[in-house]
């Protein structure tokens, strides 16, 4: 069985706003994603999201 791993660019992240992604495990609380989604107009790629959880953590605190 192969499975087919697909880059998770911009352009696909527009195209699979449903998609499912860890970002309570990242760190980042409901209200933080949403707000990131709104930022960007789409869902993060997996790369902005883990981004964003470095950033926004109680650590680095650029909010």
């Amino acid at each position: 069985m192969s499975i087919e791993h697909v880059a998770d660019t911009t352009s696909n992240a527009a195209a699979t706003p449903e998609k499912d992604q860890p970002y309570g495990a990242l760190g980042l609380k409901d209200d933080e994603y949403a707000r990131i989604r709104e930022i960007l107009g789409r869902r993060p790629t997996s790369g902005e999201l883990a981004m964003y959880s470095v950033m926004w953590s109680e650590h680095c605190s650029y909010k």
